[in-house]
Formats: structure tokens, C-alpha cells, sequence
């Protein structure tokens, strides 16, 4: 085993971080030197990293030879990457002879000031079936158990059915994120097991817990109406309520938090950057960034500043192998606004792109970093002021832009020109009723690797076999169905309902082409009083909720197939992307008869075209050849495969090649079968020509593409919630929603 080849405190980056008043000592212009601390490779793969006075805890777990089953491990290292050792003494938790574990992690470590180790120890068991081990774990620092907490006995299953996260605080309480039958909470227990505190989600999305700097617990979530915010809310540890909130600035979107230390409370990952956050001034200071610096995100697995200001980052795995720029190539401009948007493989795209291109490099730009806590828009501004200056990007990722808007006013390249001289590449080399529904006002603006289709879904015999209603004729098969108390399912609520709604049809309250806003209408009064027969948000204790599929049940708790039979769901909205998806709505709806209604608009079916990985080029690029061959790479056979881990290949050679391989296997018959009731039998039959038929006739039938412009979108939520709180009337929050909307679409003209 090897002890210290593997650290070689790589990289030193000098960097100064000014304006943050808060640092070690309140250095205001203090200069932390980063170093990459690569985590060993023969060791297992590594779970979990922590740092406690100066010296590394590492989680592994080993898998099986033949891969059915894994085993948990423990490390130490000190920080120069010396005396790298296995805590020999921890042993996993034993099971009955008569068990065999399948799957043991130590999902999440906890080290004290005195070197106690806690750990939550996660298992995966089989006897006659299958079934989880959660434990907490008290371990000295040699790995001896101290004590153990068992909490599938501990909190029985009406309570509690997944751990996602776990922290233990200076007192040894242990705080749990859960997930079960009563939704999102944390519990909190003292270091006997004693449940003393239950804190329920309310409307925040909870993520993760993390142990802030100074020792308390915070959760880290998002806001789930009007604008949705990422924030920190410090758990009070003396109420059953969340405490203090601390808002991430930027729109920084974090991926995974870390306990803060040097003077930051905690450190966030994003898709670009590891940032670190003081919450008395709230400003996030970039540490490093992570494509300069050659990681992903995903091999970061936690930060730690020394006293000597020396920022360490533990990752895993091999950097990035990036080109050397050519000094004579033209770089690019490839932008985004937001973050988020950035994919793994839109990265690894670049990098093979610069790595193969002599004539031409790839830098890619996140508007979103010109943003701010008071003003998260102020990206997307900047970037419109360059865009309407003749000053753009020359590459640019389609979502979270106002992207109809700006090609109805000609920013982009027509695509089918390129595509007509094109050599190798024709139309018809695409799926065209993609490709045609793709168009603004008879141009083609962007080009997409993938592409799902978002719709509602019911029995025909219920719906009508006819795609496509108005708005009158969905009320009126509401009327119709009185017992359908969750007519779109139980994951429907007013919110989802209106702004899956709105996205598709964003386009008839909004002109791009000429900036006119017309939300004032029947239509829109019209859709926004219906959002009120939806619930307002999921009832988690609803009768019935944990019937229904034996093995929905057993792992998610969650299932509204019986709903769909008893009448209760009669539709649903599904983003469609595979045709497994389509076997199961048949299977659902308890019958091949369905149909793909879409949503309900006026004057067309609509059927909604969803984009992934899209990509336009602005008219000002600096050589619109040299972007059009990174589009044309985005749409090789190798990329094609590398994107298509969801969603349809927009290329119709590899989109034949997806549904023949379907087809290879459409005589399996998949059987469910309920061993508490020998009735309760599930068989989803394979996909018939007819399936197929009625598939492609959807494709052809798609109207328009759904709008991702967030901010409209929230803009659009903010007034509804009002509306829906009770706190202004429909013609109030009409006229909000038109003139927040106009001012916004007015800004960026």
C-alpha cells in the first residue's frame, strides 16, 4: 500500500481574495495558497473525507470480486501525505448468520475535537427479502466502537424511511435529514438515541445537513415558491424550528457543502467553482476554479484551510487531461447564464474539442458570476447589453436565456444554412418534425444533441382519443370526474400544474419579435383560476399513498397507480425520453389505449418539444465556421452516445439504431408479483406496433418548444403565489404579472 507517493501537494496557486471582511485575523487582502491534495486510488472508493486537528479521515468501501457485495473501510492520513494507515480495529456491524449483506457504506463521518469518530453506516441485506440497516456509530480514535444506535428499531417505519444526511454537534446530539411517510424532517437526538427534536421541511426542498465552523448544524435547501433561492438555515437547537437563514449569494446553485474553517463558515462545490462563504457579510469568494484547475466537480470531496492559510482541496480520481492552447488558434466564446447549466459532458465536449481543433479554442464563460445577491439578474443584463451592442459571445448555451426573444430579433445564424453546405450533413439526417418545430419564424437557431417530449398523458376512453384540447375542454373532463380528487397524480399540485402550463405555452402571452406582453386575457385569467382546483402541495399522509406497487413501496413508500385505477388520477404530465417511460404509462393507465393529449391551448395540440444540450451561434462570432464545426462535433456518433444517457438522439441514424435495439427486446414480459397478495399481479406487456404508430404520430404533432426562461417564469410564480395565498385577487395579480413581465422582456430589447 502506498503511504505518501500519491499526494504531491500538486499545484500551488497564489491567490489574493480582496473585499472580504471577515477572514482569519479580518485580513482584507489575505493571500491563500492552494494546493490539490489527490486522495489515493488503491483504497477503496472513497465516500467521504474530513479533517480534524490536521489529520485526514477517509471512508472506503471495497467491493466483491464478482462485484454482489461491498465493505466498508476506514483511513487516516496527515496532511503532507504521510502515515497513511487503516483503522484495523473498526469492524462493520455484524449480521445473523442466516443474512447476507449485499451493499455496506459509510454514507456519512463525523470526526470530534478528541478524534471520536461517528459514522452513518448504511446496509443493503438479503434473507428471504431484502431490506436496510441504518446505524449510527460511535468509534475512538483507533476505530473500536464506542456505542451504536440502530435506527431502523430506534424509529419505526410510519416515522422514518431514509437517512439522507446525518451531523453530530459539539453536545453529541445527532441530527437526521429524513425522508418518509410524513415528507421531509430532520430529527434530533441526544447522544443516548433519545428523539427530542422534529423539525418539519414546510415549502423548502432540503438537501443536506452540514456542521458550520463554528460547530452548530445547518441545513442546506432550496425555496420552493416564487423565486426559488439556495440557502443555509441554522438549525435552533432549543425549538422545533429552523433558525437563522443565511442565503447563498450569486444564484451559486451548490452541489455539496463543506464545514467551513480559516475564516469561512462553510465551503460550497458548483458545477465551476469551490467557493467559501462568511455569513456575516454573505459575499461567496471563489477558491478555486475547477476547469482552470483540471476537476470536475464530482472529484471534489472536501476543502480545509490551514492556520497558515494554506487552502487544501482533497479530490479523487486523475485531472483533467486539458490541451495547451495552439497560440495561433482563434478562441471561442462558449457562455452560459447559470452555472448549473454546464453538464459534465458539455465540459468534456470542450476539452476534446480544443484537444482535436488546430484552428480554433473553446473558453467557456458563465454570465451568471456578474450576478449578486441583491440583483441575481445582473448576468443575464450584461449579457443582453452585449448582445445588443454587437459585442455577444460567439457561442451560446440555449437555456436560461431569453433565447425565442433574442432569435426573433436575428442575433443567431440560421442553422439550415450551414446545414445546406454543409458536405456530410443534411436535413434529413435529423428527426425533421424535430428540427421544423425547433424553428423561430422560419430560421433555424439552435441545434441539440437530445430531446424529450413533455405532455399529459391518459386512458383515451377517459381523455378522448383525439390529441389536443382547449382550456374548456380539460375543465370540462375535470367536471366530468368528480372522483378524481388528484386528477394529474399525487406529484401534481397547483404550482407544477401552472408552470408546466406556462412554459408550454410562454409564447402566446409573449411576442419575442416584438416585445408585446398579453397576459390580460380570457385564456390566462382563465388558466390561473383552474391552478386553484389543484392541491396546493403534496399530502403526504394522504389514505392510500402507501398502496399500491409492493416494490414502489418498499424502496420510495410512494405509488398513485392504485389512484389511477380507483378513478382518483386520471392523467399526468410526463416528460417523455425513452420508450420504457411509455410502457410503464401504458402499464399505469391499465391499458394500450392511451393517449397524448398534451397541454390543454387553445388552437393547437400541445405537445412540447423539451431541448437538451442546445447550442446557438450569434451572428457576431468571431468565425461562424470555426463554432459550426463544435456543433458538428456535439452531433458525432461518439457524442451522440456519450449524451444519451436520457432523452432521444436528435440524429435519426442513432435514433433508428435506440428504438432497434428497443425493439430487439420487445417479447419480455416484465411480471410484479405481490408476496403479501397472491392476486396482486403486475405485467407490463412489451411495446406494440400500434405503441410505436402512436409515438411517432406525437413527434409530428409537436407545436412549439418549452420555454426555459426562468426569470419570466418566476417573474410569472411570484404574482400566482399571491394569488393563491390569498393575498391579492386574479385581476390584481394579472396586472403584477403584466407589468413585472414587460419591464423584464423591455429590459433585454
Amino acid at each position: 500500500m502506498r503511504s505518501f507517493i500519491f499526494v504531491l501537494v500538486i499545484l500551488i496557486i497564489s491567490i489574493t481574495i480582496i473585499g472580504c471582511d471577515t477572514l482569519i485575523d479580518d485580513d482584507k487582502n489575505r493571500a491563500l495558497q492552494v494546493e490539490l491534495f489527490q486522495l489515493p486510488e488503491d483504497i477503496g472508493e472513497i465516500t467521504t473525507v474530513v479533517v480534524e486537528n490536521d489529520l485526514v479521515y477517509i471512508s472506503t468501501i471495497w467491493h466483491s470480486d464478482n462485484g454482489t457485495s461491498t465493505i466498508p473501510k476506514i483511513f487516516t492520513v496527515n496532511l503532507d501525505g504521510t502515515d497513511l494507515k487503516e483503522l484495523s480495529n473498526f469492524i462493520p456491524t455484524p449480521l445473523p448468520s442466516d443474512k447476507v449483506r449485499r451493499y455496506m457504506n459509510i454514507e456519512k463521518m463525523v470526526v470530534d475535537k478528541n478524534g471520536n469518530i461517528y459514522i452513518f453506516e448504511f446496509s443493503i441485506i438479503e434473507a428471504e427479502e431484502f431490506s436496510m440497516v441504518q446505524n449510527i456509530r460511535k468509534l475512538d480514535n483507533l476505530g473500536n466502537e464506542v456505542n451504536s444506535l440502530d435506527l431502523n428499531n430506534f424509529i419505526h417505519d410510519e416515522i422514518i424511511f431514509r437517512i439522507v444526511s446525518f451531523e453530530v454537534d459539539n453536545e453529541e446530539n445527532i441530527y437526521l435529514l429524513t425522508i418518509g411517510a410524513t415528507g421531509v424532517e430532520i430529527l434530533v437526538l441526544d447522544k443516548n438515541g433519545n428523539m427530542f427534536h422534529r423539525i418539519f421541511a414546510g415549502d423548502m426542498a432540503l438537501r443536506q445537513l452540514v456542521t458550520i465552523a463554528d460547530g452548530s448544524i445547518a441545513v442546506y435547501g432550496q425555496t420552493q415558491s416564487g423565486n426559488i433561492s439556495n440557502i443555509l438555515l441554522q438549525i435552533d437547537i432549543k425549538s422545533d424550528e429552523l433558525g437563522t437563514r443565511n442565503e447563498i449569494p450569486n444564484d451559486a446553485n451548490p452541489l455539496e457543502v463543506f464545514q467551513g474553517s480559516g475564516g469561512f463558515d462553510v465551503f460550497f462545490v458548483t458545477e465551476n467553482d469551490l467557493y467559501g462563504i462568511n455569513f456575516e457579510d454573505n459575499e461567496a469568494v471563489q477558491i478555486i476554479n475547477l476547469m482552470e484547475n483540471r476537476l470536475t466537480f464530482e472529484s471534489v470531496k472536501n476543502t480545509y484551510i490551514t492556520k497558515d492559510n494554506r487552502a487544501i482541496i482533497f479530490y479523487t480520481g486523475e485531472r483533467l487531461d486539458l490541451p495547451e492552447q495552439n497560440g495561433e488558434a482563434t478562441t471561442l466564446t462558449l457562455a452560459t447564464v447559470g452555472g448549473w447549466s454546464w453538464s459534465l459532458r458539455v465540459r468534456e465536449l470542450v476539452i476534446e474539442f480544443n484537444r482535436t481543433n488546430a484552428d480554433y479554442f473553446i473558453e467557456m464563460v458563465d454570465y451568471a458570476d456578474f450576478g449578486t445577491h441583491e440583483d441575481i439578474d445582473a448576468g443575464l443584463l450584461r449579457l443582453s447589453r452585449e448582445m445588443i451592442t454587437g459585442n455577444p459571445p460567439d457561442i451560446l448555451f440555449i437555456e436560461n436565456i431569453p433565447f425565442d426573444q433574442w432569435a426573433s430579433r436575428g442575433f443567431f445564424v440560421d442553422l439550415n444554412k450551414l446545414i445546406d453546405s454543409d458536405t456530410e450533413l443534411n436535413r434529413s439526417d435529423f428527426i425533421e418534425s424535430v428540427l421544423n418545430v425547433s424553428e423561430i419564424n422560419g430560421g433555424l437557431y439552435s441545434l441539440f444533441s437530445l430531446f424529450d417530449v413533455n405532455t399529459i398523458v391518459g386512458n383515451a376512453e377517459v381523455l378522448g382519443a383525439e390529441m389536443g384540447w382547449s382550456l374548456d375542454e380539460f375543465i370540462s373532463i375535470l367536471d366530468a370526474n368528480p372522483q378524481a380528487d388528484l386528477p394529474m397524480g399525487m406529484w401534481t399540485t397547483r404550482n407544477s400544474f401552472f408552470t408546466n402550463t406556462i412554459r408550454a405555452n410562454l409564447d402566446k402571452y409573449i411576442n419575442w419579435t416584438t416585445g408585446e406582453v398579453n397576459f390580460d386575457n380570457e385564456e390566462f385569467i382563465k388558466l390561473l383560476e383552474l391552478s386553484m382546483r389543484f392541491p396546493d402541495e403534496i399530502d403526504w399522509e394522504m389514505d392510500g399513498l402507501w398502496a399500491g406497487d409492493p416494490w414502489a413501496s418498499e424502496w420510495f413508500g410512494l405509488d398513485d397507480r392504485d389512484f389511477i385505477m380507483q378513478g382518483r388520477t386520471i392523467m399526468r404530465i410526463v416528460p417523455i425520453g425513452n420508450f420504457d417511460t411509455i410502457r410503464a404509462l401504458i402499464s399505469d393507465f391499465y391499458s394500450s389505449d392511451i393517449v397524448y393529449k398534451g397541454f390543454p391551448a387553445d388552437g393547437r395540440i400541445g405537445n412540447m418539444l423539451i431541448t437538451e444540450n442546445g447550442f446557438a451561434i450569434t451572428t457576431q462570432a468571431k468565425s461562424i465556421d470555426g463554432a459550426w464545426q463544435f456543433l458538428r462535433m456535439s452531433l458525432d456518433e461518439r457524442w451522440q452516445h456519450a449524451f444519451s444517457t436520457g432523452g432521444f438522439p436528435i440524429i435519426r441514424t442513432y435514433f433508428d439504431s435506440m428504438l432497434e435495439d428497443y425493439l430487439r427486446d420487445r417479447n419480455q414480459i416484465i411480471v410484479f408479483e405481490n408476496d403479501d397478495d397472491e392476486d396482486d399481479v403486475r405485467v407490463i406487456e412489451p411495446l406494440n406496433d400500434a405503441d410505436i404508430d402512436l409515438f411517432f404520430a406525437m413527434l409530428d404533432s409537436l407545436s412549439g418548444t418549452t420555454n426555459q426562461n426562468q426569470t419570466v417564469v418566476h417573474l410569472i410564480l411570484e404574482s400566482a403565489v399571491d394569488f393563491w395565498n390569498g393575498r391579492s385577487t386574479v385581476q390584481d395579480a394579472i396586472r403584477v404579472i403584466q407589468s413585472r413581465v414587460s419591464i423584464f422582456v423591455s429590459e433585454l430589447s
